[in-house]
């Protein structure tokens, strides 16, 4: 029997950070690294790809899942049309 062995599915690359080039040297080394091929996902960054000081929309270009914060059902619709898996990390206070 599997008793107490962790089960990592994917990487995140941290919450609410910012974005900027760690960020993406960070995922490259993690697809490098990861024989098993696990997605990779980082709620902070933006569809554009550039810096963001706080939140970003969960789309940028590093991560494989995109994951908005307190975003709307009519918000995420058009999401859930992209060629990305799309989980809400935070959706209410």
């Amino acid at each position: 029997r599997a008793k107490n062995h962790p089960c990592v599915i994917a990487w995140s690359l941290g919450n609410e950070s910012g974005w900027g080039p760690n960020f993406a040297a960070c995922a490259k080394w993690l697809r490098e690294a990861d024989r098993q091929k696990r997605p990779v996902q980082y709620e902070g960054a933006q569809l554009h790809g550039d810096a963001v000081l706080f939140q970003g929309d969960g789309q940028g270009p590093d991560s494989e899942v995109v994951c908005p914060m307190y975003y709307s059902p009519d918000m995420i619709l058009p999401l859930a049309a992209g060629h990305r898996p799309v989980i809400l990390c935070e959706y209410t206070h």
